[in-house]
């Protein structure tokens, strides 16, 4: 039992201390619950939720994984394979999200050890910051991008259209690194392992639905009506109940309860606000929150602050994905299933330095340069 429970919290760490900062602020402060229920963004959460849901019936679906393994038969060469892998990522996260989308490119990455040899771990580096860079480009591509998409007065396509260039010329940068680094060496043709090759229509479909209705519900302020179907789908598709990690909503339900209380600590809000208001300062004020707590929370904090400023602190949180470890949870996901150790500390070698010129771009846009 007890192993269990470790085991638990070796997997859930971030919850946990989550939990465990709530839990001293509450004791603390003695902070009233109505703080905690304005404290939390339930349009937010509940978007996440479906996104979480119909993104899982995606990847289940088989469609995306079918189609990789398909056109990477065609490669043998590093440079081939990394580049294909890297420009898989960039497409796939804005809609399945960088999260989703490691789980699925970061195994597959796996199959090609013996061509890839020690530029393996350098790939896994650049897909964790290529997932980063495409979730970006998308209202629903990560958790921060959906909750200032609901909360700062964008339309979809506005969206899009401002995200694509932020993140599409880094991108470049990353196909550049990944050109080098792999180099053009050959390798034996690699049989990947064997895995489902077909793929199922009618769950793919009926995601691809759900995904679309979030996005439309969204734009009419409607996406309640989305969930009347959840239902339905779930009869149709009960395995997806388990396949869900439906704890990733309780980890954001946390953020907000802790950003909610920690807002109320005048120390906190004043250090803040002392970085000033100009979008610049935001922008950097986001950018190096987020390599301290992440993010999501990073922008939750900020724009609880300076709610009429969104576009500096989406382009800090974006682009401050890709620094340190902890900057964004993609990087945990993608660097888990290279074991950790020495990994994690050379990962920066790469995050680092791409952070401070992808830095700079974002101060270009902002017009700060």
């Amino acid at each position: 039992m007890l192993g269990k429970v470790g085991e638990w919290i070796k997997r859930e760490i971030f919850l946990v201390i989550l939990i465990g900062i709530f839990g001293v602020l509450i004791l603390l402060l003695h902070f009233p619950v109505e703080i905690l229920e304005r404290g939390v963004d339930w349009r937010t959460l509940g978007g996440l939720g479906l996104i979480v849901l119909f993104t899982q019936g995606v990847k289940e679906s088989g469609f995306f994984t079918y189609l990789e393994r398909r056109t990477l038969q065609i490669f043998t060469s590093r440079r081939q394979i990394g580049l294909g892998l890297l420009g898989s990522t960039f497409l796939l996260s804005p809609l399945l999200t960088n999260d989703i989308t490691l789980l699925i490119v970061v195994p597959l990455t796996l199959q090609f050890g013996k061509i890839l040899g020690n530029k393996l771990a350098p790939l896994v580096f650049l897909e964790a910051i290529t997932a980063n860079l495409g979730s970006g480009i998308s209202p629903i591509g990560n958790p921060q991008n959906l909750y200032l998409y609901l909360n700062g007065g964008f339309g979809f396509w506005e969206f899009i259209k401002i995200m694509v260039l932020a993140m599409g010329i880094p991108m470049v940068g990353v196909l550049g690194i990944g050109w080098i680094v792999l180099g053009g060496g050959e390798g034996e043709r690699v049989a990947l392992s064997k895995g489902k090759e077909g793929v199922n229509r009618p769950l793919l479909l009926l995601s691809l639905v759900g995904i679309g209705g979030v996005i439309v519900g969204m734009e009419l302020k409607m996406e309640w009506g989305i969930w009347i179907g959840v239902p339905f789908y779930l009869t149709l598709f009960p395995f997806l109940i388990k396949k869900v990690d439906w704890g990733i909503l309780l980890l954001f339900l946390f953020i907000f309860l802790d950003c909610a209380l920690l807002l109320q600590l005048p120390s906190l809000r004043f250090w803040i606000e002392g970085w000033g208001t100009s979008s610049t300062q935001l922008y950097w004020g986001t950018l190096f929150l987020s390599q301290l707590i992440s993010n999501f929370p990073a922008t939750i904090l900020i724009s609880s602050l300076h709610p009429s400023t969104p576009l500096p602190i989406l382009y800090g949180a974006d682009i401050g994905g890709n620094g340190t470890l902890i900057s964004s949870l993609a990087n945990l996901i993608a660097l888990r299933y290279l074991g950790g150790g020495k990994n994690y500390l050379k990962f920066h070698l790469y995050s680092l330095p791409f952070l401070g010129v992808s830095g700079l771009w974002g101060v270009y846009l902002l017009g700060g340069i």
